[in-house]
């Protein structure tokens, strides 16, 4: 089986700014920012969540793919990254799209990057208020 019309019709709407290529009857490429992104699992899109890979990698919050300490922090903070995100089948919806599961992607790599830079500057022997202020800037 292979796209539908009525999904690339939808896929024309939505990366109408990235031009995007057919690699197989079921999936796409193209270029987001700065990365090359492969999108598979058309047959039930928009309905179901389609697995994308981000640079060769497949986009996963598994704990295989960041630091435990780092997503243990996230979690108490934002829930499980597995659990809240658009791309679970619990949470995904059809009027959500390619480019918001990659801009909620990038989303969670900034924060994780956020929880490291505060936690490098919570063990800098500096005054409370000094801290706070560095941390707020971040």
């Amino acid at each position: 089986m292979s796209i539908t019309p009525r999904q690339i019709s939808r896929l024309n709407k939505e990366l109408s700014e990235y031009p995007y290529t057919f690699t197989n009857n079921e999936s796409i490429a193209f270029v987001f920012k700065k990365y090359s992104i492969q999108v598979d699992g058309f047959l039930l899109y928009p309905f179901h969540p389609p697995q994308v890979s981000i640079n060769g990698r497949i986009l996963s919050y598994s704990p295989s793919f960041f630091p435990l300490r780092m997503l243990e922090e996230y979690a108490k903070i934002h829930g499980c990254p597995c659990c809240t995100s658009i791309t679970c089948p619990n949470n995904w919806s059809p009027s959500l799209g390619l480019l918001a599961i990659l801009e909620e992607y990038e989303t969670f790599i900034q924060k994780l990057k956020t929880f490291l830079q505060v936690k490098v500057f919570k063990q800098v022997i500096l005054p409370d208020d000094m801290i706070g202020e560095i941390i707020a800037y971040l």
